[in-house]
């Protein structure tokens, strides 16, 4: 047994003086590896320029502190001035026009004449039938004083009635007929055009005269359909007149319950007070409708929102550095934009230099540049 054991010993040794040096051949190899990368590593740092710490500059720009304030938000549209009594009389009949009574400019009163039109062969009708009508007449009031004291007969008294009523209707139907061939005014008003000379022939429908008072005028505008639930009856609205250089307040009186199925619009009216004398009808007006207003709103100036694909946002001032701040906008009126959520009363907004800074860049904050 103990031969055995000496001989495991022996064959044991064997093979440790056999591997020990492979080994140690090898981890030199590994550390030349090792000093070789070292010096490689060393000599490429050395190469290489010196990298500098960026410092990032301080940011001049000016801000303005948000102050709660009244939002208002109007609709623009553009619309006209109009009036219920701005038409176009035409005639009623045919014929040539033998007399003109107006000019053009003329203040005339309702039922002023204006025009008259050929009608002899009517009026020398009527002058006939006043002359029968005479003579009926006399022949009803013998006959009704015969009647009374039982001379003569009742058929006598009934045919010169009859005659004297029969001339007094078609008189009237000759009355109404050349009364026909004249032009009135339909009210008080204006001539503001004549398109009929004398000697000139003129069908029924055919316009004759303009005639306006200016003392109905009114506003009307068509508002698009999606605004349907928010312009209404009584809306405050502010007209401006580009031509008059003039500016009215008013209010809707008239929204129209009815959609115009070619523009999709509705239609809305606006009395003009007794200051508007200026105005003409169908003369342009730029119609703004209040429809929104807020109170304690924050508003801020919409040129300093930036947009991007993640949303808006506003760069403020905090801790004298610039802070991306993401906003929800809600409506815009001219250059001012209602801040939903995203501001506080009391923030510093950046105006002035906002495109120059990156979030969390440090600012110096100038009262003046």
């Amino acid at each position: 047994m103990k031969k055995i054991n000496i001989l495991l010993l022996v064959a044991v040794a064997a093979l440790y003086a056999c591997s020990a040096p492979d080994k140690k051949a090898e981890l030199a190899e590994l550390k030349k590896q090792r000093d070789d990368l070292s010096a490689q590593i060393i000599k490429l740092e050395k190469e290489l320029p010196v990298e500098k710490e960026v410092v990032q500059k301080s940011a001049i720009v000016m801000t303005n502190e948000v102050t709660p304030q009244t939002f208002t938000h109007y609709l623009e549209v553009q619309g006209k001035v109009d009036s219920d009594q701005n038409v176009k009389l035409t005639s009623k009949s045919g014929g040539v026009v033998v007399d003109v009574f107006v000019e053009r400019g003329q203040t005339v009163s309702k039922g002023t004449l204006l025009a008259q039109i050929d009608a002899s062969v009517t009026a020398a009708g009527i002058s006939e039938l006043k002359k029968s009508l005479e003579l009926a007449n006399e022949m009803y009031e013998k006959q009704e004083r015969l009647w009374q004291q039982k001379v003569g007969t009742e058929v006598q008294y009934l045919q010169a009635k009859n005659q004297k009523e029969s001339l007094e209707k078609r008189l009237a139907s000759l009355n109404e007929q050349y009364e026909l061939s004249r032009i009135r005014a339909p009210f008080n008003g204006l001539v503001d055009e004549i398109y009929v000379r004398i000697g000139e022939a003129i069908n029924p429908g055919m316009p004759a005269f303009r005639i306006v008072n200016n003392s109905s005028l009114k506003a009307v505008a068509e508002v698009p359909e999606s605004y349907i639930g928010s312009i209404h009856k009584g809306n405050a609205v502010k007209l401006y007149f580009p031509d008059a250089k003039k500016e009215i307040n008013t209010k809707i009186i008239t929204s129209a319950d009815v959609i115009d199925q070619v523009n999709r619009t509705f239609k809305i009216e606006m009395p003009l007070t007794s200051e508007g004398k200026f105005l003409k009808a169908n003369m342009i007006a730029y119609v703004n409708i209040k429809d929104y207003e807020k109170e304690n709103a924050i508003v801020v100036p919409i040129n300093v929102v930036q947009r991007t694909d993640k949303g808006d946002y506003i760069y403020i001032v905090e801790s004298g550095k610039a802070i991306m701040t993401p906003v929800e906008l809600g409506l815009t009126y001219k250059s001012e934009v209602e801040v939903l959520s995203g501001l506080k009363a009391g923030s510093k907004i950046i105006t002035v230099g906002y495109q120059d800074v990156v979030d969390g860049q440090p600012v110096t904050v100038k009262t003046s540049l």
